[in-house]
């Protein structure tokens, strides 16, 4: 039945196992769209990129609180939208986290990753903020993600107890993708943030190393995809490669990064990226988990409804590493 999906993977197979979850994937994306990713418009990729997550994960429910809210901030007069998770079963000063959604920050919303939060904010007991930045390109400001995510945050380390934390709840960012570019710019740029959680993320824009070359034409985001995005969002920034509040690379000094959890993709472009980005860290002298989910591809954590077991193995790293900032949050402030 997947044998010709499985001739896609052809040549990644002769290093790589193929999952069949990935396999999968790929016989969606064919049938859910007869146009290659790179002939869609961005309108077209947007509303391809929703229509396809609602499909194919469906509907789960969530056990507490979902309040959509808009956030005040200087630079956007209308706010910005977010999505507060507060989970029914949770502890004492739960942790919260903001989250930045993937999307290549040309396409994406909550909508596309409102399942993977819920299980994650479920089981972990912690508040996750589902952020409605501004996409690209966005003419008044070709920095809005970056510009709504610093103000987002910095709202939520002063009102945390808005969303249902406490002053003693430890706050955190993440992100996938380049919902992760965008968390670590922020932890870059403002002070106070207690954990980050990266999944896949950009953190450079150079694509040198050997993923690159390896996942060049995938059937699934490949480097030829990142290169296209690229020249959308960097385009209009003329220092976007020197500049931290938009490429994470560019932090010279990262002693400052909070405790961190990166998962990365075993057939992703990024992969590379993402664990000489996890070095960079532990030469910093910064606490950081590194977990490879092996076999699937890039965005396999949006796509629960796909990925049964491979979201469910990141899921599971993502709930563990919030428990335990709970657990040393407190017992630090019991000390």
């Amino acid at each position: 039945m997947m044998e010709q999906y499985q001739d896609l993977w052809t040549e990644v197979s002769r290093t790589y196992h193929v999952h069949e979850e990935t396999l999968l994937y790929t016989k969606k994306c064919l049938e859910l769209s007869s146009t290659p990713s790179s002939e869609m418009s961005i309108e077209e990729a947007r509303d391809y990129a929703l229509n396809f997550n609602l499909t194919v994960n469906g509907y789960v429910s969530y056990q507490g609180q979902e309040t959509d809210i808009v956030i005040p901030t200087a630079d956007n007069q209308a706010g910005v939208p977010v999505t507060v998770y507060c989970p029914a079963c949770r502890p004492p000063s739960p942790p919260v986290l903001v989250y930045f959604h993937g999307g290549s920050l040309i396409m994406g919303s909550r909508r596309t990753h409102e399942n993977s939060l819920k299980i994650i904010s479920g089981r972990s007991g912690a508040i996750i903020i589902s952020v409605e930045y501004r996409l690209l390109p966005c003419p008044e400001n070709p920095m809005a993600p970056f510009t709504d995510a610093v103000e987002v945050t910095e709202w939520v380390l002063k009102y945390r107890d808005a969303v249902g934390g406490t002053s003693k709840s430890a706050v955190g960012v993440g992100g996938d993708s380049a919902g992760g570019q965008i968390a670590c710019c922020v932890v870059n740029n403002v002070t106070g943030i207690d954990f980050q959680v990266l999944i896949y993320p950009v953190t450079d824009f150079a694509c040198h190393l050997p993923s690159f070359q390896e996942f060049r034409d995938i059937p699934a985001y490949n480097t030829e995809a990142f290169e296209r995005r690229l020249n959308i969002t960097n385009t209009p920034v003329p220092d976007a490669a020197t500049n931290p509040k938009m490429n994470p690379s560019a932090k010279k000094d990262l002693t400052m990064t909070p405790p961190t959890l990166v998962i990365s993709a075993q057939l992703d472009p990024l992969r590379d990226s993402c664990w000489a980005y996890t070095q960079r860290l532990t030469s910093a002298g910064v606490k950081v988990q590194h977990v490879m989910v092996e076999a699937v591809p890039h965005g396999f954590f949006a796509l629960p409804g796909i990925f049964k077991t491979k979201s469910e193995e990141a899921f599971s790293h993502v709930v563990n590493f919030l428990r335990l900032v709970y657990y040393f949050r407190i017992a630090g402030q019991a000390k």
